[in-house]
């Protein structure tokens, strides 16, 4: 008789060969009008991940998951990989799809009242939906918003989906 370890090693591997295979990511990019990332997602439903950093005149926020990582420190190398693989897609621009996410500060310390438990150790999401903007020294800002996915249906897909997004924020 197996054991009940071998068992759900084989009903994992089981799993794992019925699932059907993850797609190379593609993105399209393009640039908008400029506006604040958090608002458009917010107009969007989001945003599910943002990040700002005031004094560089510079912010982002993702909404969805093209794909995600989770786990310790050793999720950064294959969420690396995978960000060196994505294909842009006809007249793609600047800038390229990022992750975003987090760690514990201190995995290994306990979280004794359990608010944190449920966020793990560290997590690294690559967003559907990545909106960006930029101010430069200037004063002048731009801003770009890029889809990200599996491209099935090649470049005028991945366009159509991103400008249907854009477009049901600016019907809000």
């Amino acid at each position: 008789m197996a054991s009940l370890s071998t068992t759900l090693e084989r009903a994992a591997d089981a799993a794992c060969a019925a699932a059907p295979p993850r797609g190379r990511l593609s993105y399209v990019s393009t640039e908008i009008d400029p506006i604040e990332p958090i608002d458009l997602a917010r107009s969007l439903g989001g945003p599910d991940l943002c990040w700002q950093d005031p004094q560089a005149g510079f912010s982002v926020a993702g909404i969805g998951e093209a794909r995600s990582w989770s786990g310790g420190p050793e999720i950064a190398d294959p969420a690396r990989a995978a960000l060196a693989q994505i294909e842009p897609v006809g007249g793609s621009v600047e800038p390229l799809p990022c992750c975003l996410g987090g760690f514990a500060f201190d995995a290994a310390r306990a979280d004794a009242e359990g608010l944190w438990t449920a966020l793990g150790p560290g997590r690294l999401v690559l967003p559907s939906l990545t909106i960006w903007s930029r101010t430069d020294a200037g004063g002048a800002r731009r801003s770009w918003a890029a889809w990200t996915d599996e491209a099935q249906g090649g470049e005028r897909d991945l366009r159509e989906t991103l400008s249907r997004r854009l477009a049901s924020a600016q019907s809000r």
